[in-house]
């Protein structure tokens, strides 16, 4: 075998296992430029998408964790939202609820210092019969404000969330 005839068996070889010694043309070069930027570009995509759905995933166990009636249940995504807004609802009311709770009990303290005063003012008239505790002769203590802080206990507020009575237990200790 001559050497021209084994360069002609290595190119059809070569030919058959598709190599083309001919170089691409522009075109072709795009083309496979393009092919390349399209498989980098969905890559890319499939890694962020990949992200943003562990990062809902993540996000989507830590309401699961915060909504007592769901905790530790295996929901769907629907009754997992469904669910917190329920739960939201009631922590609205029952912040409103303690909210009118605390305004009902101010209003009750003015009245019974009212009701001090006004006693305090019967005994002087009586000329000073009568035992009168040191601290209500003091005048700075009228002035002093103290807060008064309700708080219902957190299963009386889930009773209500979960279908019991329509309100915390707070309302009827009053």
């Amino acid at each position: 075998m001559t050497g021209l005839e084994s360069l002609l068996k290595a190119a059809k070889y070569l030919e058959q296992q598709g190599y083309h010694p001919i170089p691409d043309t522009r075109e072709q070069r795009r083309e496979k430029h393009e092919n390349s930027r399209i498989t980098k570009s969905r890559s890319t995509h499939n890694q962020l998408e990949k992200k943003r759905r562990a990062h809902l995933r993540t996000c989507m166990e830590s309401l699961r964790s915060s909504v007592p009636a769901l905790n530790g249940n295996k929901a769907t995504t629907l009754s997992l939202l469904e669910g917190a807004r329920d739960y939201i609802e009631a922590l609205k009311s029952t912040a409103s609820k303690t909210v009118q709770t605390q305004e009902k009990l101010r209003k009750q303290r003015e009245l019974l210092r009212k009701r001090i005063s006004d006693l305090e003012l019967q005994v002087n008239a009586l000329g000073g019969q009568g035992y009168v505790p040191q601290k209500w002769a003091s005048k700075d203590n009228e002035e002093e404000n103290i807060e008064v802080d309700v708080v219902s206990s957190e299963d009386d507020c889930l009773s209500s969330f979960s279908g019991g009575s329509d309100g915390c237990a707070a309302d009827n200790r009053i």
